[in-house]
């Protein structure tokens, strides 16, 4: 904000896209080629070996030993070659987002200068009498809005090139050994490549959430009609804070200064929850009661499109679900409700405010909010572990969320990682978030069924939980247990006999990305999921299946990894309430 036009942008707010594409185009291309040339080298000898040793060795078995020993060198400079072209590659699709988003920033700051010549012109000629205030001109508004959300739709852009550059590096992997080439995905130094990405990136993300925070306070302050006239006005800024949120312990800071008790919100707390609904309903930090009330007045407030759409569907089963519970009084909490796109939401049994003991559960392939199924199976899932819970421990108060959080792959992109990268990142962020809400308390433990122990595993790379349960699993992205931030032993797995759907999506056939296996030797304890007494056995991939009733309930069959009355079940109440050493375990790994 500059002097003569208060409250409109100015060039302060642009972002500076503060990278020398040309120094990271060559930093690309000199290391592609020396990667080459070591590959070379490596070819050569190995080549002079098997060519020369012959004639001149007699000893049996010699020639062949030593030119085994040669093979893992030229081997390992062949993968070395491979993975530093992915980040050759990497950082030449890096420059090229820098040049077009430092074409974007100059284009940005010529129509800026334009507006604000425009605007100080029109306040020069205005009338003694008349208002001076630049914002009186519905014409000059609207350009300042539109120039406001191009200038945050830069900055998402290149906060999005920046990250996923960083991710893309931190994938190369060296294959013949277990160590990344850029060990623990850390982004690469400026000394060697001339470009700063730890050090721009840590600059800009305190950057955003400074300013998100700072937003957030003006929020505060403002009447509900005020806070619908904003969300109108900046539709992009209102959305973005979803996938660019602030800091969560900054949030949790801002937040219990509104009001320090999540049973009895504030009048500011309730202004913003029901003035910004999807904004705080999403928001990584503010107590998980102002979401449920953000979420449940969105819900309220929709309005069908009349064209079937994921959304109309979405809102439907998440309706019928706030009805079922509020007809018997039980506690159900919707904790995520993201519109865009594929809808993602979270609804949660228990409180997630209060309870002393915390489940996340992540679905898989197929799980889309706007299916039929997907909602009613996983909150009647919630509800059943929750209530077994409760039963197991006595002593401590529970809750299970049906965190439907992604976009769910389909059977076709199911060998892929790439949904469970975007959905590894949600659920980082909502259990960081959940630790700046809740802090250290509350255990807390993560389950994840079929695609979901995929998704969990990306998660587990970045957040810590107490327990970790895999069910019928698709494959994890990591290679070793100690790359999961999970204490040791309590991590526990199970695949049923005659599941064979789980074996599809961790194979080389399907040319599946996260073939990993949770078996006894990778490090997690295996538990039997037949029947056992009266406890039904599992004996497809089915996490609960069943049937759906007019009323939007679930009529569970009962022989899921997650249905109630199953064996499976039972055994993941005890291992979540931490009596884990009671299940029963198994030498059967799928």
């Amino acid at each position: 904000m500059s002097g003569g036009l208060p409250g409109a942008v100015s060039a302060a707010d642009v972002p500076d896209i503060d990278a020398d594409a040309s120094r990271i185009n060559s930093a690309a291309s000199s290391i592609r080629s020396s990667a080459r040339m070591v590959s070379r080298v490596a070819d050569q000898i190995a080549w002079n070996w098997s060519s020369t040793l012959p004639s001149v060795l007699v000893s049996s078995g010699a020639v062949e030993r030593l030119y085994a020993a040669m093979t893992p060198p030229a081997a390992a400079a062949t993968a070395l070659e491979d993975d530093t072209d992915g980040a050759a590659r990497a950082l030449s699709d890096f420059a090229d987002s820098v040049q077009t988003l430092q074409r974007q920033r100059d284009r940005i700051l010529e129509d800026l200068a334009a507006f604000r010549s425009d605007a100080l012109s029109a306040l020069d000629s205005t009338d003694d009498d008349a208002p001076r205030a630049w914002n009186d001109d519905h014409r000059l508004a609207r350009r300042n809005s539109a120039l406001s959300e191009r200038i945050d739709a830069l900055r998402r852009d290149w906060h999005s090139a920046r990250q996923d550059c960083a991710d893309a590096l931190g994938k190369q992997r060296n294959t013949d050994s277990k160590d990344g080439l850029f060990v623990g995905r850390m982004p690469l130094t400026p000394a060697k490549y001339g470009y700063d990405f730890a050090g721009a990136g840590t600059v800009f993300d305190h950057r955003v959430s400074d300013r998100q925070i700072d937003l957030l306070k003006r929020f505060s302050t403002m009447s509900r009609p005020e806070l619908e006239r904003w969300r109108a006005d900046h539709p992009a800024q209102y959305l973005g804070f979803i996938d660019l949120p602030p800091n969560p312990k900054a949030v949790d800071a801002w937040w219990r200064s509104l009001g320090d008790d999540p049973h009895a919100l504030s009048a500011a707390q309730t202004t913003l929850a029901t003035g910004l609904p999807v904004l705080v309903g999403n928001l990584q930090g503010v107590f998980y009661s102002a979401r449920d009330l953000a979420n449940r007045t969105y819900v309220q407030e929709y309005r069908p499109s009349g064209s079937d759409t994921d959304l109309d569907r979405t809102i439907e089963k998440i309706k019928k679900q706030i009805d079922l519970a509020d007809g018997t009084g039980s506690t159900l909490q919707v904790t995520t409700l993201d519109p865009r796109g594929v809808p993602r939401a979270a609804l949660t049994a228990g409180d997630l405010d209060t309870a002393d003991d915390v489940t996340y559960l992540v679905p898989g392939i197929k799980t889309w909010t706007a299916g039929d199924d997907a909602v009613p199976q996983w909150v009647n899932s919630a509800s059943s572990l929750r209530d077994l819970q409760d039963i197991k421990d006595l002593h401590n108060t529970h809750a299970v969320v049906a965190w439907i959080g992604y976009d769910a792959p389909s059977v076709v992109t199911e060998p892929q990682r790439a949904q469970a990268d975007k959905g590894g990142a949600y659920l980082a962020g909502e259990i960081e978030g959940f630790g700046a809400t809740r802090g250290s308390a509350p255990t807390l433990n993560l389950v994840g069924h079929s695609y979901g122990t995929t998704v969990s595993s990306v998660a587990l790379q970045h957040a810590s939980v107490d327990r970790f349960v895999t069910l019928a699993s698709a494959g994890l992205v990591v290679d070793d247990r100690s790359e999961l931030d999970v204490p040791k032993g309590q991590m526990y797995s199970a695949e049923a006999r005659g599941d064979f759907i789980a074996d599809i999506g961790r194979s080389w056939a399907s040319g599946s990305e996260h073939r990993t296996k949770p078996t006894a030797s990778f490090g997690t304890d295996l538990f039997d999921v037949g029947p056992d007494g009266g406890l039904a056995g599992s004996h497809s991939h089915d996490s609960n299946p069943g049937t759906l009733r007019d009323d939007g309930s679930w009529d569970s069959a009962g022989d899921g990894y997650l249905s109630p009355g199953s064996h499976s079940l039972d055994s993941v109440a005890l291992i979540t309430t931490g009596r884990g050493d009671e299940i029963e375990r198994t030498d059967y790994d799928g």
